[in-house]
This record gives structure tokens, sequence and C-alpha cells, in this order.
């Protein structure tokens, strides 16, 4: 059976307005909007490669949003509920991004400084969106990435059309009106999920969640890949990891050498390892022994990653790195107002170009699925060996023995775009 590497993230929030429809009011008129099909591209369709491209000052933007990645990161993995974790920071700003159309006075400042958007026009921070929307998909001709968005508005909402409009244009966003009271709403909601996730995210709202609320949007993240230099499943053996709680276990892990961007750093070891393509890859990093994971990723800036990211050379490295899969998902509500922007999460928020009607930000949440395994390509064979038997002595090898909690990066290499953010303190918990 053909192994594959998934990442998966669906957020969706809510927005709520400040008068709520009484419980028992009649039913809503009946949805009349024509439902756009869903985007139905077939898993391993071959596409021409398009080149990400940036001008100074999109190069600036990367950097600025970088620093909401780790800044979210951090706080979610400095207090964390399991014990592995993943989140896409990426899917949040997105949907973020979609709901700023609303957005103005001091909520929209805070959302900007927050975002990495400070000192932006609206239509610079659409546009920074749009690109990243239209090309994270196609930078490559194996790996898959699907990003979706999604807004259903209450029948008699009275939501501004430009709102809509604006979403549609820039975030490629499907628009429906629905009867939120309805449990069939949360049915379809459900079902949007599934059909941008692969059929592995399948629930996450229920009725009792939606039925007050007058907006739901959502965005929906998906990414699959096949290793560049696979690892051979016969060398797939049970060794020692310490657990960043309890007694040490013995996951399976994977073995195998490969040439690969290698550095130490202050942090500890950081190893990128690359998808077929060589247009994605996964950069791990493992803390020093002595070193506790959590404070690592709460002190790591934008500026200490890139910092980390060019001391990486090529090294022929030994990987030790356990198989591992997790279900997650979390309500992110009190790390957005800690990561900067409270009012847009309270009664006070400012929303005028949402509606007419005062609307604020009642809850958001992500859900994620995550599957590190074994890949079997022959063009990764390839890939790994030859060069081995052409030196002409034996040449030193580093080991990386991932034994112990780490920290991994899914991200696009041509410019850093980071996609995914994972802690794992134990591979053999879901």
């Amino acid at each position: 059976m053909k192994r594959q590497l998934f990442f998966l993230l669906l957020a969706a929030s809510l927005l709520c307005a400040c008068k709520q429809v009484a419980p028992n009011s009649p039913d809503d008129p009946q949805d009349t909007t024509q439902v756009t099909p869903p985007d139905t591209t077939q898993l391993g369709t071959m596409r021409q490669p398009v080149p990400m491209s940036f001008n100074s000052a999109e190069e600036q933007l990367l950097y600025r949003t970088g620093e909401f990645t780790f800044n979210l990161t951090g706080l979610i993995c400095q207090n964390p509920d399991k014990d592995n974790i993943i989140i896409s920071p990426l899917s949040a700003s997105l949907m973020l991004g979609m709901l700023m159309n609303g957005a103005d006075g001091e909520t929209l400042a805070q959302m900007q400084q927050a975002l990495g958007f400070e000192g932006l026009q609206q239509s610079e921070i659409n546009d920074w969106y749009k690109q990243l929307i239209e090309t994270l998909p196609t930078l490559d001709t194996v790996s898959i990435v699907k990003i979706a968005n999604a807004i259903w508005v209450q029948n008699d909402f009275p939501v501004l059309p430009e709102f809509v409009d604006v979403n549609r244009s820039f975030f490629n966003a499907t628009a429906e009106n629905v009867n939120m009271k309805d449990p069939a709403t949360a049915d379809r909601i459900n079902q949007w999920a599934a059909n941008n996730t692969n059929d592995l995210i399948k629930n996450v709202v229920n009725p009792r969640d939606i039925e007050n609320c007058v907006m739901v949007l959502a965005n929906a993240l998906y990414f699959r890949s096949r290793w560049a230099a696979p690892f051979d499943p016969s060398f797939t053996h049970r060794s020692d990891f310490d657990p960043l709680n309890g007694s040490r276990i013995k996951p399976e892990t994977m073995e195998g050498e490969l040439y690969a961007p290698y550095a130490v750093t202050p942090a500890g070891q950081l190893l990128e390892l690359d998808y077929k393509s060589h247009r994605y890859c996964m950069d791990i990093l493992l803390p020093d022994k002595d070193k506790d994971i959590r404070q690592v990723l709460a002190d790591l800036t934008s500026s200490d990653w890139n910092s980390m990211i060019e001391q990486l050379n090529y090294n022929l490295v030994l990987v030790r790195m356990p198989k591992f899969k997790l279900k997650y998902d979390r309500a992110l509500t009190n790390v957005l107002k800690a990561a900067g922007m409270p009012r847009a999460l309270t009664p006070a928020a400012e929303f005028p170009y949402l509606s007419p009607v005062p609307t604020y930000l009642d809850w958001v949440k992500q859900a994620c699925y995550l599957a590190v395994d074994e890949d079997g390509t022959e063009a990764a064979a390839v890939t790994i060996g030859g060069d081995y038997a052409t030196s002409a002595e034996p040449e030193p090898i580093i080991e990386f023995f991932v034994n112990r909690p780490f920290f991994l990066v899914i991200r696009e290499k041509q410019k850093g775009n980071i996609l995914f953010t994972a802690m794992i303190t134990n591979p053999e918990a879901e």
C-alpha cells in the first residue's frame, strides 16, 4: 500500500449579532441561493509550475506576517492542551483576512497590527492574499495544495453586498444564504469541510454552534506530498523516545541516510526534508536535551527562524524519525485576543463594512489531521542513492535522531511562506 503524507486543517469562525433573534421566532425564508459546486480537482493531476514573485515591499510584508506565525505558535505551544499540536497560522490569517474587509476603527487597527499589515491599505492586503491563494497551489507539479474559503449568511441578515463581493474577488470565497436554525445547515457546512479536506475532516460544527449566528466564515487548507528521499519501510523499527511527560516509549521509527540541509543553531539541531518537487519542505527543529521545547517556541521569533534557515548547509545525515498520526482541534478565541486583536472578539467590535447591524467575532476554532510515515516514490529513490558510491573515501555522517520532543514547519521554499507548524511531544499519542 502506497504511503502518503497529509497535512489538513480547517479553520472556522462564527460571527454573532449583538442583538440575536429570539429562539422561538418563526422559520426564516427558504434559501434560494444557487450553490457553487465545490472544487473537484483530482489529486495527482499534473500541472505546470508557477513561480512565486514578490517585489521588495512584499518581501518585507512576508517577514512581518511571519511574526504572526511564530506569535500564534508560541502562544499555543506554551500552554498546550494535548501532547501534540498542529496549527496553520496561514489558515487563521486567511479567514481573518476575509473578515478584515468588514472592519474599521480600532478593530481594524488591531487586526492589521496582529497579522503584520500595519500601515497598509486594505486593497494592498487583499492583493497579498490573492497572490498566495492563486500561487501556493500551483508552485509544483506533484504536491497537492488546496485553499478554499466560504461564507454562509443567515437569510434575514442584511450583509452588505460589497463585503461579499470583495471576498469573492480576492479570496475566491463562495457565499450563500442559509437558515442557521435548520440542522441541515450544519450538515452543509460539515460537507463543505469534508469536500475540501479529502474527506478527512467531516465535523466542524453542530446545529447548536450556529443556531444564533448571522454569519459563518471558513477557510480550509489541505496539503499532500511525497518525500524527495523516501524512507525504506524495511528499516523502520521500534526506537526509544523520551516524551515531554511520562515514561520512555518505543514508537515506530523510520531510518535513512540522505544528503539534506542541516544546521546546529542556538535553539537546537535543524534539518530540512524536501518533498519530491523541492518546492515544499518540512523543517524539523530538535532542541537540545536540556531545553524545554515549550520555552524554545515561546522565545522563537520570525527573525530567529529566518536566521536559522540561512545557516542550513547540505550534509550527509543519518535520520531516525518517529512515525506519527494525530488529530487536533482547539478554540483559538483567547489565543487571538492574546495575539493582539481582542476588540474584534467583543461586542465593542466595529464591522461597519460587513453590515449595518452591529456584529462581532464570537469564536474561532481549528480542526486538524496530520500523518507522517514512509512514502515510496521512484524518483525520490534515485535522489537518495548514487552520491554515496562516488565518494573517494568515507564521508563523516551527522546523526539526527528525533528521540525527544520536536517542532516542525511545513513551508514553501522559494519565499518561505509557512503553511503549518506543529509540536510533537509524544508520537504515540493522537
